[in-house]
């Protein structure tokens, strides 16, 4: 079962951009699903470069799920922003889901790897579960499984309530938020707790942060060994 519970950052708040995003074939049955939690910067460049339209479709996590589904999961390299996601492809002919964190540079000529948004796995012999908010998970542990951030840039498969595939995702040349932070630094604006939407940020959490490195550093912190770049 696939669940969301959406914090809007693009696009409106309703049920027309309600998550999971799901694309129909022509007899109306879902064939793709994904869920998406974060906020994308290039997703119209990239449905451009794989002629996706989306002219009716409204959010970001939309428009790149059609994406995905068009171009495959090649797209999980390519764009820029934040992202942990959970995709089901009825062309894999089986109920396999397939699972992604990203982690990314914090701007373009960053040398660190940051986590975009967290992603945690419960797991026992015959099950899985996900959730972005690890207390979620502890809520309904009742038999003590352990709980783990998952690894990031690795497309997990998941099926039958076992992983049964890794493969890696090369983000060590996209960011993260350098597109966002130069508008918000121009218009003066703070983030708010999620970095993005200045109508709903809250003035007593900015007092604990000093500039822009510190909330980031704050909310996503680096990845310990992380890899460093050269430009």
């Amino acid at each position: 079962a696939l669940g969301h519970c959406r914090k809007a950052s693009v696009g409106g708040v309703g049920a027309a951009q309600a998550q999971p995003v799901v694309i129909k074939d022509e007899n109306d049955n879902i064939v793709f699903t994904m869920i998406h939690n974060g906020t994308l910067i290039n997703y119209k460049e990239l449905a451009t470069k794989y002629g996706v339209d989306f002219s009716h479709t409204e959010t970001d996590s939309q428009i790149f799920c059609k994406t995905v589904w068009k171009a495959g999961y090649r797209a999980l390299d390519e764009y820029d922003g934040a992202g942990a996601f959970i995709f089901w492809d009825s062309r894999d002919g089986d109920n396999a889901i397939k699972v992604f964190k990203g982690a990314s540079l914090y701007y373009e000529n960053d040398d660190n790897l940051y986590i975009e948004r967290p992603l945690y796995i419960m797991q026992n012999e015959n099950s899985v579960w996900l959730s972005s908010i690890e207390e979620s998970l502890k809520f309904i542990n009742d038999e003590n499984y352990t709980i783990e951030p998952l690894k990031h840039n690795i497309l997990y498969t998941i099926l039958g309530g076992k992983i049964i595939g890794e493969d890696k995702v090369d983000r060590s040349k996209r960011k993260s938020v350098e597109k966002l932070v130069y508008v918000y630094k121009n218009q003066n604006y703070k983030p708010n707790t999620y970095g993005y939407n200045n109508s709903r940020f809250n003035n007593s959490l900015m007092d604990k942060w000093d500039s822009w490195d510190d909330y980031y550093d704050t909310r996503y912190p680096k990845i310990n060994n992380s890899k460093k770049i050269n430009k």
